[in-house]
């Protein structure tokens, strides 16, 4: 795959790329604290990107005077004047009465020794060199996404990538900056008084690319749009403009196993044929089908959110895999429910699918990848390999029976007199994202070393805090989606615990597994209690994460790790996570 040098991911969907330096548009969507962070062999932290979520995404724009009326005008003005002239290939020009400001505005690929977006459906490129507003191109492609995070979740996640970039400078450079987009609200204006614009034809070897491109575009936009049926309509109707290779049907049962993955179409959906590909004499060509049908992956990732026990439904995921011929979307998902599951082997190997796969989309291979990456090496490969335990930051105790906090499901009555070392803020001026985490003031990541065992109220934040980046990013991986430090994260906390309740007997390395992840479930409730409530850590004395203390004003003592464990163990005979916190919020409130 040929990494881009930033690149711009709504969910798994690669929205924007630029091979040849940084994204321009993309910034604005973004605060400087949402940095991602890694640590390079050696001294030095580089800066790996940015993200937020759809909600937070959108509300900048919308801030900064972008909305989707805005994007509707500047359309209006656009068709009147410019779109035929612009089209970038006869197909596009056959459905120009079927786009939207979405298609228009599409910027695809940012060229940043030019400065602007080239445009997937039309020659952005050189609208933007005529129009008389400065940086007109990033003003266009500030629409698009717009319309973009409109279609998407307010928790999808949203990340600009700029590792790749980053890899040729110094590793403490920070890439974020101010995008300026004073002048949008002329945009319509401008485009209904601009000359029409002539766009060089391209090439006639250049309209397969067009086409490949912008059906490319809308397979990824497909699998998440509330109009799918309108995107099938639009993506027949380029299909029939060139030759576009048929999917290979899988081999019937008797024909052996499959050899090579050709096709990403679900099993249900049986394969179609080109007029260009050719066809029997005399044989009737079913209707052109360039998109997969998105049903059936909807219904599957709706499974893997829902209610059902983690192992069955990574089970469900792995037979559907294995019986259809390959498709890298059912293959993610496996992937992330054996994630969830605890089963690293067995993500492993779904995720490596995708990576040696042809025709599996950039965002997939990027999701992929980053699932390889943030799990174990293994050197079997020939099948799922068994799960590997990761290498514990802080260790629970090992036994399967422990003795659980006094006190851990319901505070005690008593008032707890303490000091706090570090001020917290009380009331956060909206909820953080939890994989990009800031210490607290006064506290920095040289106070305590990796795995060692915190021992002061400030080293137990920094712990916490590093412990709750890394589920924050699992839940990402696991549910495309991102946590926040409110009660919406206890919320998908205790829905995923839940689900690994029925799991049964574990054996040792999986039951060490679990006291891991329990542990760092407790330090992202923690987290909350603390940037929430002004809650601090009182006893870190205990051997066992289990049980350390902290009090939450105006003085009660509670166990956040033991807190998460009780909940599993005891299941529904203990009060959920999310009222343990409303019962403290009430108590720390004034009127409380």
């Amino acid at each position: 795959m040929n990494v881009p040098l930033s690149s711009l991911l709504v969910g798994e969907r690669v929205v924007s790329r630029c091979d040849d330096g940084l994204l321009e548009a993309e910034f604005a969507l973004f605060d400087r604290s949402e940095v991602l962070l890694s640590a390079l062999p050696g001294p030095g932290i580089r800066e790996d990107g940015y993200l937020t979520t759809a909600g937070f995404a959108r509300a900048r724009l919308l801030e900064a005077g972008v909305t989707a009326d805005l994007a509707r005008g500047a359309f209006l003005a656009l068709r009147s004047r410019h779109l035929r002239s612009l089209a970038r290939s006869p197909g596009v020009r056959d459905v120009l009465d079927q786009l939207g400001a979405y298609e228009a505005f599409e910027g695809g690929a940012y060229r940043a020794e030019r400065g602007r977006y080239t445009g997937v459906w039309l020659d952005l490129d050189a609208l933007a060199a005529r129009c008389p507003l400065r940086d007109a191109s990033i003003l266009f492609q500030a629409l698009h996404l717009l319309l973009v995070l409109d279609e998407a979740r307010e928790d999808v996640p949203v990340r600009l990538l700029t590792a790749r970039f980053n890899e040729r400078g110094r590793t403490a450079q920070r890439t974020w900056h101010r995008v300026d987009l004073e002048g949008v609200h002329r945009l319509p204006k401008v485009l209904r008084e601009q000359q029409a614009v002539a766009s060089v034809p391209p090439p006639s070897s250049d309209v397969a690319d067009v086409r490949e491109e912008v059906l490319r575009s809308l397979r990824a936009r497909a699998a998440i749009s509330p109009a799918p049926a309108r995107l099938q309509a639009l993506a027949t109707a380029i299909a029939r403009t060139g030759s576009t290779p048929p999917p290979v049907a899988p081999p019937d049962a008797d024909d052996g196993p499959v050899t090579e993955r050709t096709s990403s179409r679900p099993a249900s959906s049986p394969p179609r044929l080109s007029p260009a590909a050719g066809a029997p004499r005399g044989a009737t060509l079913p209707p052109l089908d360039p998109l997969p049908d998105f049903t059936d992956l909807r219904r599957h990732t709706e499974l893997l959110q829902g209610e059902d026990h983690l192992l069955a439904v990574a089970r469900s995921l792995s037979a559907l895999v294995a019986r259809s011929s390959f498709v890298p979307d059912l293959a993610m998902l496996a992937a992330r429910a054996w994630l969830a599951a605890g089963e690293l082997g067995y993500a492993r190997h779904f995720a490596r699918m995708i990576v040696e796969d042809r025709v599996a989309s950039d965002g997939l291979r990027i999701a992929a990848l980053e699932v390889l990456e943030a799990t174990p090496t293994t050197h079997e490969s020939t099948s799922p390999p068994p799960p590997i335990h990761p290498t514990p930051v802080i260790v629970l105790e090992a036994e399967a029976e422990r003795e659980l906090p006094p006190g851990g499901s319901l505070p005690p009555s008593e008032d707890i007199e303490v000091t706090v070392e570090v001020e917290l803020p009380r009331r956060p001026p909206r909820p953080e994202i939890v994989e990009t985490l800031a210490l607290p003031p006064g506290l920095s990541e040289d106070l305590l070393d990796a795995g060692v065992v915190p021992r002061t109220p400030g080293e137990a934040r920094i712990a916490m805090t590093r412990l709750s980046r890394s589920l924050g990013r699992d839940y990402r991986l696991w549910y495309g989606t991102t946590l926040l430090t409110d009660v919406t994260a206890l919320d998908a906390m205790q829905r995923h615990l839940r689900r690994r309740l029925a799991e049964g007997p574990l054996d040792p390395k999986r039951q060490r597994q679990l006291d891991i992840d329990l542990t760092r479930h407790g330090a992202l409730l923690s987290e909350i209690l603390a940037r929430s409530l002004g809650a601090a850590w009182v006893d870190l004395s205990p051997e066992a994460p289990g049980h350390w203390a902290m009090t939450v004003p105006p003085g009660t003592r509670v166990w956040p790790i033991g807190r998460v464990i009780r909940f599993f163990v005891r299941g529904y005979r203990e009060a959920d996570l999310i009222a343990f916190f409303q019962d403290l919020e009430r108590a720390a409130s004034p009127a409380g």
